[in-house]
């Protein structure tokens, strides 16, 4: 995929868009939509968005090895 200009400045980016982006499928961010750890704009059954500022967030929180703070303390209580 060639980025250009138009495409970073947009607020809202398809599935497909966000899945080559990030090097992941279609199906993998449907999960992740599904068990509330993405949030995703779905105006429609089919038709699914997410938020540019909404994906840095999501890859900040899983980025420098492992899983957020919050999943660290379920588990080890657990």
């Amino acid at each position: 995929m060639t980025i250009d200009k138009t495409y970073m400045a947009r607020e809202f980016l398809t599935l497909a868009e966000v899945a080559e982006e990030i090097g992941c499928t279609r199906r993998f961010l449907e999960t992740r939509i599904e068990d509330g750890e993405l949030k995703a704009f779905k105006p429609s059954a089919r038709l699914v968005r997410i938020r540019r500022s909404e994906l840095e967030r999501w890859i900040e929180q899983y980025s420098f090895g492992g899983k957020p703070k919050s999943y660290r303390r379920q588990a080890s209580a657990g």
